[in-house]
């Protein structure tokens, strides 16, 4: 029993790491700031790059806590909210830094500046106090604020700055729209074939390798060929979801 608790406690430990990375993706994106005033561009690109490895990691954890945490009785051996603590960690690595960067990388124009962080942070705040944010069947409703995600995405792939500012004024309006999103990590509810349970998982664990990889060759820009099979797995994303909106699995 002694050791089931020590397990317990040490995945809300593990998760709280998420906590500690969020605060260093902040500390790294200042100092990249800093570095960009001095007109330092390679200071500017190391620390900006650092603020977003600590956030892929932070990912990472968010990932596969909820799978830990189900392997034993938590609420029981360890009793804490870790659930809370989970959306005080998500909203700062998927929301507040990714407006950090925002401020710190120029891609919105300057105009467009403060109206972005207020459209992410106003769309996000409404995501994380809805209480059906997730459904019982393991869906986001809402565009489930996966902000982290496609701000790197711009930053690696240089996309224009309309572009930008058009995605996230529509991702903004998408939040507050109750359409069900899949929930990448949960996918047991998005159809009762094992293959297509199969491909998407793969297909998001491409994409998701290829934004590390994004990441790794920062501040170059990501070859166009990575872009075309971003933009293919969000289409697919997209209209699959689209799709169990309409005719659900039953």
């Amino acid at each position: 029993m002694i050791l089931k608790k020590i397990y317990a406690w040490s995945i809300h430990l593990f998760t709280a790491l998420g906590a500690v990375l969020g605060v260093l993706a902040i500390i790294y994106s200042i100092q990249a700031a800093q570095a960009n005033i001095l007109d330092n561009s390679i200071n500017y690109s190391y620390y900006l790059k650092l603020s977003l490895y600590c956030v892929i990691i932070a990912i990472i954890i968010d990932a596969v806590d909820g799978t830990l945490a189900r392997t034993v009785d938590i609420k029981k051996l360890a009793p804490f909210d870790g659930a809370l603590l989970d959306n005080i960690i998500d909203f700062t690595t998927y929301s507040i830094v990714p407006c950090i960067w925002i401020y710190v990388s120029g891609i919105v124009s300057e105009n467009w500046l403060i109206p972005s962080i207020i459209l992410i942070t106003i769309s996000s705040a409404y995501q994380f106090c809805q209480p059906n944010a997730k459904t019982d069947d393991n869906f986001f409703v809402g565009f489930p604020s996966y902000w982290n995600i496609i701000v790197m995405l711009m930053l690696c792939f240089q996309t224009n700055q309309v572009i930008n500012q058009a995605i996230i004024l529509i991702l903004s309006i998408f939040s507050f729209i109750p359409i069900k999103y899949i929930y990448l990590s949960r996918l047991d509810n998005i159809s009762k074939s094992k293959v297509v349970k199969f491909i998407t998982l793969t297909y998001s664990i491409i994409a998701s390798s290829i934004t590390v990889i994004a990441v790794y060759l920062f501040p170059e820009k990501t070859p166009d060929e990575f872009l075309f099979i971003i933009i293919t797995f969000i289409i697919f994303y997209i209209i699959f979801s689209f799709k169990l909106n309409i005719k659900p699995i039953k």
